[in-house]
């Protein structure tokens, strides 16, 4: 499987590194697999976000696009969870989201 790599500070956003590591995070994913029939997708993955982090992406296959999506709430994890400001979400999208219409 290969390899996610975890959030990092986003270097543009101007603010000093201490400061950056000292935010609260605002969502992740807390030891979360996605299984898609027999493939699965990603596998134990957790990671906190927070303001002015971005996620550092990996090579093809390596579960980005499956991330995002369950931080969206398109998939729901076949185990773990996403969770919102340190507490445990249950609900298919966060609350703050609005559906994007084309």
């Amino acid at each position: 499987m290969k390899q996610l790599l975890a959030a990092m500070p986003a270097a543009e956003s101007g603010a000093p590194m201490t400061e950056l590591l000292q935010r609260r995070p605002i969502v992740g994913l807390f030891e979360t697999t996605k299984i898609f029939g027999g493939t699965t997708a990603i596998e134990d993955v957790s990671f906190d976000l927070c303001a002015g982090e971005v996620l550092v992406l990996g090579e093809n296959g390596a579960g980005k696009s499956t991330c995002v999506k369950l931080l969206a709430g398109v998939h729901q994890p076949t185990r773990g969870h996403l969770h919102l400001e340190g507490k445990p979400n249950s609900d298919s999208r966060p609350r703050h989201m609005t559906p994007m219409t084309p």
